[in-house]
C-alpha cells in the first residue's frame, strides 16, 4: 500500500517541478541574470537646515555636514550657486578647502563636506542666513537647497561713527574729532591698538574709559570701552585721506576701521595750480595762458610778482573784486633762447590777504619749439 501511494505521488509532482524549471528558463531568457535586473534611481539624503548658533560679526562660520546617497545608482550633483561668492560646497583635505563644480556620490555612501562664510557687520542683533543650492539626477528631488542659520550677529566693536570728514579746513585750523567705542560681545574686551595709515597727518589715540558704562542700544548690550581722539595736522594744504584700524584684544577678525576726509586749504590759493605753453589749438599754438589767484578768507588781496625772462610776460588784471586777481602769462617764441628751452620756470608771487602773508610758486611747462629733440 506504501509504495502505491509513493509512487503516486512522483507521478502527480514530476510534472509541477518541470513547470516551475521552465518558468525560471523562460524568465531568464527574458530578463536575463539577477544581477542585470534594473536597480532603483539615485536618492538623496541631507539636512535642508543646519543651526550654527550665535557668532560675532567677522566671525567665520564653518558649518560640517554629509549628503548621502541611499538608492541604487550614482548620484550626481552640479550647478551648485549660493546667495553670497563667499558661500559654497567644499571638501576638506589634510586641513585645505577645494570647491569642486560638481559631485559624485555612489550608492550607499556618503560625503563629508563643509561650508564656510564670513558673519556680515550688517547683521549685527538679528540672524542671518545663507544657503547653496545645486541640481541632482534624484528624480523626486532634482533641486535642492541647504539653509545655514546664524541665531544671532554679536557685535563686536562698535563705534559712535566709521568716518571723519570734516571738509574743508584752513592752514593751522584745528581738526579734532572724538569717536566713542563700545564693545557688545559678552565678556568685553580691551582695545590692543590703534594705528594710523598716515601718521604725521592724522594722529588717533584711545582713551579708556574709567567707569564702563553699558547701554542697550538695536537690542544689543553694550559696554563702553573708552574713546579715540582723532586730530588732523593743518600745517600744510592738501587733501586728507586716512584710516585709522583699532584692534579689539583676543579678536583675529579684521580690524574696525574709521576713514578720515578733507582738505587743508592755505588762505590764498592759485588755480590751476600749473600752466603750459604754448597750448595746442586747431588754429595752431596759443601763447597766452591765464589763473585766478584767490583770498579764501574773502579780504583784500594784493600781488607783487618777481622778475621773469624777457619772453615770458606776467600781467594782473583786475576781476572786478578785492579779494580776487587774475594772472595772465604771455610766452614771447621770437625772444625765447635758440640754444636751449627749458623744460619748466618758475614764477614767484608774494600774496598777501589781511594778516596772511603768503609766497606762491607758479610752475610754467614749456613746449619744446618743433624740431628740437
Amino acid at each position: 500500500m506504501y509504495r502505491v501511494m509513493s509512487f503516486a505521488f512522483w507521478y502527480l509532482m514530476v510534472p509541477v517541478f518541470a513547470g516551475v524549471m521552465a518558468y525560471v528558463a523562460t524568465a531568464a531568457a527574458l530578463h536575463g541574470p539577477p544581477d542585470l535586473m534594473p536597480t532603483s534611481p539615485p536618492a538623496i539624503d541631507f539636512s535642508e537646515e543646519l543651526v550654527l548658533g550665535e557668532h560675532e560679526a567677522g566671525d567665520i562660520a564653518v558649518a560640517r555636514y554629509t549628503i548621502a546617497n541611499v538608492g541604487g545608482q550614482p548620484l550626481r550633483i552640479d550647478h551648485i550657486h549660493s546667495n553670497c561668492s563667499c558661500t559654497g560646497i567644499e571638501i576638506e583635505k589634510r586641513g585645505k578647502y577645494y570647491r569642486p563644480e560638481s559631485l559624485v556620490i555612489e550608492p550607499g555612501e556618503k560625503k563629508a563636506l563643509v561650508t564656510r562664510f564670513t558673519v556680515l557687520p550688517g547683521a549685527v542683533g538679528s540672524q542671518m542666513r545663507n544657503s547653496i543650492s545645486f541640481r541632482t539626477n534624484d528624480p523626486n528631488r532634482p533641486s535642492c537647497q541647504i539653509a545655514f542659520v546664524i541665531c544671532r550677529v554679536r557685535g563686536g566693536l562698535h563705534l559712535s561713527s566709521n568716518e571723519v570728514g570734516f571738509g574743508s579746513v584752513l592752514v593751522g585750523q584745528a581738526v579734532q574729532y572724538r569717536i566713542e567705542v563700545w564693545d557688545a560681545a559678552k565678556e568685553p574686551r580691551s582695545l590692543q591698538w590703534v594705528r594710523s595709515s598716515d601718521p604725521e597727518r592724522v594722529s588717533a589715540h584711545f582713551v579708556p574709559s574709567n567707569n564702563g558704562e553699558q547701554v542697550i542700544r538695536d537690542g544689543l548690550e553694550l559696554t563702553q570701552l573708552g574713546h579715540v581722539l582723532i586730530r588732523v595736522s593743518t600745517s600744510d594744504p592738501g587733501d586728507v585721506d586716512a584710516v585709522v584700524q583699532l584692534a579689539a584684544a583676543g579678536r583675529e577678525q579684521k580690524p574696525d576701521r574709521i576713514r578720515v576726509f578733507g582738505m587743508v586749504r592755505a588762505p590764498i590759493e592759485i588755480t590751476p595750480s600749473s600752466l603750459l605753453l604754448p597750448r595746442m589749438s586747431l588754429d595752431g599754438p596759443v601763447y597766452t595762458a591765464r589763473c585766478i589767484v584767490r583770498s579764501i578768507k574773502r579780504e583784500r588781496l594784493s600781488l607783487r610778482i618777481e622778475e621773469t625772462p624777457a619772453w615770458l610776460r606776467v600781467e594782473k588784471l583786475d576781476l572786478g573784486g578785492p579779494t580776487v586777481r587774475l594772472l595772465q602769462v604771455t610766452l614771447d617764441p621770437d625772444l625765447m633762447p635758440t640754444a636751449s628751452t627749458p623744460e619748466a620756470i618758475s614764477i614767484r608771487l608774494q600774496a598777501s590777504a589781511g594778516s596772511d602773508d603768503v609766497p606762491l610758486t607758479l610752475p610754467v611747462h614749456i613746449m619744446p619749439k618743433r624740431g628740437e629733440p
